[in-house]
């Protein structure tokens, strides 16, 4: 519960429409009548993300530690004795927890040092996962290397609908437990 509440006090997640981070666009019309639309992404203050996707990491990208999401999930799914709350509430969020990492909101073509001269597309969520072991977190050669042919708006906005997504979950997860604690539905394991 610590971790989530670290995570939740950012500014980043506290964010009213936090649902729409990432996905908003800003419109900017040519003055005069000839000229050309452009449409770009609305994103986040970039230190608000760099100070959510820390405490974000050990709940999403670090699966060993105690705090990740699928360790709370687990947990809590064996700790629920009502069968309509495992049905209704923790399963759902287990199956969004597993979906997770494998939703896209769109794909982009990317260098690959594997295999060097080779472009493969990359999820937005590769992306921000490389944007966050390259230069937020860490500061990994190989990843740089593969995030090399974006710009810094399209790795932004794949951090930014990371993090969002990832708040968003962390926050379910977060009421529900407390919800089923304050049902007295949670019960030490046996």
């Amino acid at each position: 519960m610590e971790a989530s509440a670290v995570v939740l006090d950012r500014r980043f997640a506290k964010q009213l429409d936090l649902a729409s981070v990432g996905t908003k666009m800003h419109l900017t019309s040519p003055t005069g009548e000839v000229g050309t639309w452009s449409i770009q992404p609305q994103l986040p203050d970039e230190d608000d993300l760099r100070a959510v996707a820390g405490p974000l990491r050990d709940i999403v990208m670090a699966p060993s530690t105690a705090v990740s999401m699928g360790a709370v999930l687990n947990s809590l799914h064996r700790c629920v004795r009502d069968q309509e709350a495992l049905d209704t509430r923790v399963k759902p969020l287990q199956e969004a927890w597993k979906a997770f990492r494998k939703m896209k909101y769109f794909s982009a073509n990317g260098w690959t040092s594997r295999t060097e001269g080779q472009v493969e597309l990359l999820s937005d969520r590769e992306i921000a996962e490389h944007w966050l072991y390259s230069d937020q977190l860490h500061f990994d050669l190989d990843r740089r290397a593969q995030l090399r042919l974006f710009d810094e708006g399209t790795k932004l906005q794949a951090a930014a609908l990371w993090a969002k997504d990832a708040c968003i979950l962390v926050r379910a997860v977060r009421v529900c437990i407390i919800d089923l604690d304050e049902r007295r539905l949670i019960q030490a394991p046996d």
